[in-house]
């Protein structure tokens, strides 16, 4: 947690969080750092910030995360041949969107999987790679990625911490966080687990 957190170019020297009720400026370089200060409400500064942000979501995220796993009891996700690349498990309301608009209009539609989505509707650039996805849609695109298994809230069930990274096509906004996603029965989709 006191190590920096590798993020973007060679040389990088962290980010800059600001405060809304306009405490000093702060820059951090390690998860410990960045930790602290979040939950202090600190935030980052600026677009460069944001962006950057993301590696110290994804890598201060996952080491909280581990921190707090535990061996799970019971999982329905444990088949090699459910993974986040089951888009049929998917429902496309948990798919992170910044578009106020179309997250209202999404969230309508919950039995919508992914794949019911990308088979009935305008999904470009699809990309799927071992541990996730990435796709582009309606102007922005999404990245999702698994980031490991285990029971991560105590309740007994195996989740998975995903890393996602939104961003606008064509536009300088990208920002990335964690979520957490189980099943609950071997009938049912993916969920997100309230933390």
């Amino acid at each position: 947690m006191n190590l920096t957190v590798s993020a973007g170019p060679i040389g990088f020297e962290g980010i800059s969080l600001v405060h809304p009720d306009d405490l000093p400026r702060v820059e951090v370089k390690t998860c410990e750092e960045y930790l602290k200060y979040s939950d202090q409400g600190y935030f980052p500064m600026s677009n460069y910030d944001i962006k950057m942000s993301a590696f110290f979501e994804k890598t201060c995220g996952f080491l909280k995360a581990l921190k707090n796993a535990s061996i799970p009891s019971i999982s329905f996700i444990s088949d090699a041949n459910v993974s986040l690349n089951s888009h049929e498990l998917i429902p496309f309301s948990i798919i992170p969107n910044f578009i106020p608009e179309i997250d209202r209009r999404i969230k309508d539609y919950k039995n919508l999987s992914f794949k019911n989505y990308m088979d009935n509707y305008r999904v470009k650039k699809l990309e799927i790679f071992e541990n996730g996805f990435s796709f582009e849609y309606l102007g922005q695109g999404v990245i999702m990625i698994e980031l490991f298994r285990a029971d991560l809230n105590n309740d007994g069930m195996e989740d998975i911490l995903v890393h996602c990274y939104n961003y606008a096509v064509g536009g300088s906004l990208g920002y990335g966080y964690n979520l957490t996603i189980t099943r609950r029965s071997n009938s049912d989709k993916f969920e997100i687990v309230e933390s």
